[in-house]
């Protein structure tokens, strides 16, 4: 899809949605009760080509990894899929929501710490054929988005290992789904009576998970709980005291869907560039922590001059449809293409797109850090293959 009829559906899903939270309201739809759909692993056939793909993906995770101490995850992004219910045969994974069950299966053989889901699973729109043929888009009506949320809460409800998710900028279905719903829907709902730990913010949309014996803080957010893109003051105030509160010797990784460095994140037709709300902030407060400096914005206070050996591994994101990195006054940010559509005249210099058909393929990154050697690798589990392996070393301007 263009940028400008990307751009054009969204303004028109805009103009609506005024009038959609009273419909919403009016109709009081209820989430269907995602036990209904379980169990779905154990009915649900992997495909030969999707083992083939984890397999030889971990193969090369391993041989990297050696004896180092890791922690690794997989990490799925822009799913963007419709339409909101199961495929009738759960044994088909012609639509990217099924590839969920892919990211879990490889993280369990990987033995990783958890999955990242960075959002943008789409509660926006759905697609509709006319009479001749051609596409049309409208907004998911209450109760099929609801449908959908229900759906993918099913997805991971089975997963063994924590599942962070961050909300997406297509997350909030036009305004009538809140950022505390999606986080009572997903990082309460799907992790609650495990044997895990997740600390959330009150509205549970944004947090972190903490795995002290690698010294690790995986730290979440939510780039849409100010505006279609954007940080809240409290969130901002959550992500100091997530890094300020780090004991010695630890590495903090943090994830969210926007990637806020536009430079990278950009497509050819966005002008301007998209920006987050307070974005600059966000930036000055990893820039302020790798540097160990304090600093003070609209009213947020920070201190990192005794952070002493604290480290940043960077920001993941997703929300660009392409793969690129830039590592900018310390501070080393990532985007993972995931299933979003994306025109290749739309790719920027020095970003990168994998033109796949996720019907056939899978598209998933297995991030692994190496806290005590300051390494980062990325793998790819299906589209682009080995080719599309990528890496860096933190804390430093080595590349």
């Amino acid at each position: 899809m263009d940028r400008r009829e990307f751009i054009k559906t969204c303004a028109a899903g805009a103009a609506v949605a005024t009038a959609l939270p009273l419909m919403a309201q009016d109709a009081k739809p209820q989430p269907p009760d995602y036990k209904q759909f379980l169990p779905i692993r154990c009915r649900a056939t992997i495909p030969d080509w999707a083992k083939n793909e984890i397999a030889t993906t971990l193969a090369r995770y391993k041989a990297w990894k050696g004896d180092d101490m890791t922690v690794a995850f997989p990490l799925v992004t822009d799913v963007h899929c419709r339409p909101h219910t199961f495929p009738t045969d759960l044994s088909s994974f012609t639509v990217p929501k099924m590839h969920l069950l892919f990211a879990q299966l490889a993280g369990e053989e990987a033995n990783a710490d958890f999955i990242a889901d960075l959002g943008d699973i789409d509660l926006d729109f759905a697609f509709t054929i006319d009479k001749d043929g051609k596409k049309k888009i409208r907004p998911y009506t209450p109760e099929e988005f609801m449908s959908r949320v229900a759906v993918q809460q099913a997805l991971y409800a089975e997963s063994k290992l924590p599942v962070l998710c961050s909300v997406g900028n297509h997350d909030h279905a036009l305004n009538r789904f809140t950022s505390e719903q999606f986080g009572k829907a997903f990082n309460v709902t799907i992790n609650q009576g495990k044997d895990f730990k997740i600390t959330l913010c009150p509205t549970g949309d944004y947090g972190y998970y903490d795995m002290p014996d690698k010294k690790t803080r995986a730290i979440f957010l939510n780039t849409s709980d100010d505006g279609y893109y954007g940080y809240s003051i409290v969130q901002l105030e959550f992500i100091v005291n997530a890094l300020a509160s780090m004991q010695e010797n630890w590495t903090a990784v943090i994830m969210q869907h926007f990637c806020i460095q536009h430079e990278i994140g950009h497509w050819a037709t966005s002008i301007p560039h998209a920006r987050a709300k307070r974005q600059d902030i966000v930036i000055r407060i990893m820039e302020d922590f790798v540097a160990h400096r304090k600093g003070e914005l609209e009213g947020v206070q920070w201190n990192f001059t005794n952070g002493g050996n604290r480290w940043l591994a960077g920001c993941l994101a997703g929300d660009s449809h392409i793969d690129n990195y830039l590592k900018c006054n310390g501070v080393d940010y990532i985007i993972s293409q995931g299933y979003g559509p994306m025109a290749p005249h739309n790719v920027i210099p020095g970003a990168h797109l994998t033109d796949f058909d996720s019907s056939k393929q899978m598209l998933i990154d297995f991030v692994a850090i190496k806290p005590a050697k300051h390494e980062v690798k990325i793998f790819r589990l299906g589209a682009g293959g080995a080719e599309r392996d990528r890496g860096y070393n933190y804390g430093s301007t080595k590349q």
